[in-house]
């Protein structure tokens, strides 16, 4: 499923992002990094991306705030939510938008993904 499937992984600490990247790129997945919620964007104006999986807590903005506004100018992307807050998973679930709380393993991260990008095909 993940071949040719581009991902854009968001988040401010550079150790996770580097993380998530290798695990998917492991597994077949095309990775672009940012550092915070206005790369994100810049990233997002300049090519399409299957899925966008963020952070929540940024120091320059949330991954719900940023979650909240990119469904109309690109609806055929999932999105993800990661956080260690219970709070913010909640806030996502209520936007129909699956969450993967922190800390997680390899195998976790790639099945949420999966799971993402399923239910934007149904």
């Amino acid at each position: 499923m993940s071949k040719g499937l581009h991902v854009l992984v968001v988040d401010d600490e550079w150790s996770l992002r580097d993380l998530a990247k290798d695990i998917l790129e492991g597994v077949g997945y095309q990775v672009t990094k940012a550092a915070n919620p206005q790369e994100a964007r810049a990233q997002l104006a300049k090519m399409g991306y299957s899925i966008l999986i963020t952070d929540n807590n940024m120091p320059s903005g949330t991954g719900i705030d940023l979650l909240r506004d990119i469904p109309e100018q690109y609806p055929d992307m999932a999105r993800l939510l990661v956080s260690a807050e219970r709070d913010a998973l909640t806030a996502a679930a209520e936007m129909d938008i699956p969450g993967l709380e922190k800390p997680y393993r390899p195998f976790q991260l790639i099945a949420a993904v999966e799971q993402a990008l399923s239910a934007l095909t149904r």
